[in-house]
């Protein structure tokens, strides 16, 4: 059987706009050893919200993304340096030669040299895994 608890008053745990308070957070983060190093990274994880980006010059690939290249000559798209578990990013080559930069399955890089192919990426912790 599990115990309920239920919080003395609605205050204890939410905010007036619904978000959790730090009282309540602090609470559920002490139920397990395992915790985000920010309320940012909750959000991210829990919403998972792609972003959806066309490019045609090199650029620096963020949190969640959906990479559209439409370059047509060769660009780099560098992972994030600051990437935390979990987070994932698709790039989509469209014509020209696309350069992943970044240690993707043990590897220092990896090129898109093959017309409308999609990597999708997920970061481990450690280094990218290409899916």
């Amino acid at each position: 059987m599990v115990d309920i608890l239920v919080p003395r008053r609605r205050e204890d745990f939410f905010n007036p706009d619904g978000t959790f308070t730090l009282r309540a957070l602090r609470f559920f983060e002490g139920l397990t050893d395992q915790s985000n190093d920010s309320v940012d990274e909750i959000e991210i994880i829990k919403a998972k919200e792609f972003e959806i980006i066309s490019v045609d010059t090199d650029f620096s690939a963020g949190r969640f993304q959906i990479i559209i290249c439409k370059n047509v000559t060769d660009i780099s798209i560098a992972l994030n340096e600051s990437a935390i578990k979990d987070d994932e990013v698709h790039i989509k080559r469209r014509l020209g030669l696309v350069n992943v930069i970044g240690l993707i399955d043990g590897l220092t890089n990896k090129t898109i040299n093959i017309n409308n192919y999609s990597m999708h990426l997920v970061f481990d912790g450690t280094d990218w895994s290409e899916i």
